[in-house]
This record gives C-alpha cells, sequence and structure tokens, in this order.
C-alpha cells in the first residue's frame, strides 16, 4: 500500500511523543504536514515539554503556513491549530 501524505493536528504528535513512539507518524505516512499553528502549540512550552524534541528533529514533518489564514478564523469551535486544516 503506497504511503499517504497527512496533515496533522499537535495530539497525535504530543501523543506519541508521550509514549516513546513519534518515529510511527513515519513509519505510517510518507508526509506529515502541520499548520504553523499546530507546530507553535507544540512548541510552545520550550525543551521540557512532550513533543518538542522530536518535532524539532523530525526533519519529515513539514510546516506549511495556510494560503487563506482568515478561514481558519472562521471555524470558531475548533482550536486554532485544528481550524488551519
Amino acid at each position: 500500500m503506497p504511503k499517504q501524505t497527512v496533515v496533522v493536528n499537535a495530539t497525535p504528535c504530543i501523543s506519541l511523543a508521550l509514549i516513546g513512539h513519534f518515529e510511527l507518524l513515519q513509519r505510517l505516512y510518507e508526509t506529515i504536514i502541520i499548520p504553523p499553528a499546530v507546530q507553535r502549540e507544540v512548541l510552545v512550552g520550550g525543551a521540557q515539554y512532550i513533543g518538542v524534541t522530536e518535532l524539532k528533529q523530525a526533519s519529515w514533518v513539514k510546516t506549511i503556513p495556510l494560503q487563506n489564514p482568515r478561514q481558519a478564523d472562521l471555524l470558531v469551535d475548533l482550536d486554532r491549530g485544528e481550524a488551519q486544516y
């Protein structure tokens, strides 16, 4: 089965880092894309927080800015990272 490209929010990044299996994303998918708000959400706490080191070292995770950032603001029921899908 060919690997796919996926867009993820902060939850799988943090959760997989917590259990020591962040690399599972890379094994399952060819390309992992995160919006800038998700990157900030994971990195905000600094190096002592879960997922920060893993995300910084994962060259296979691509942070791609939104083409229309205002569109994410219309999805008020979601947090910023989830709205940027």
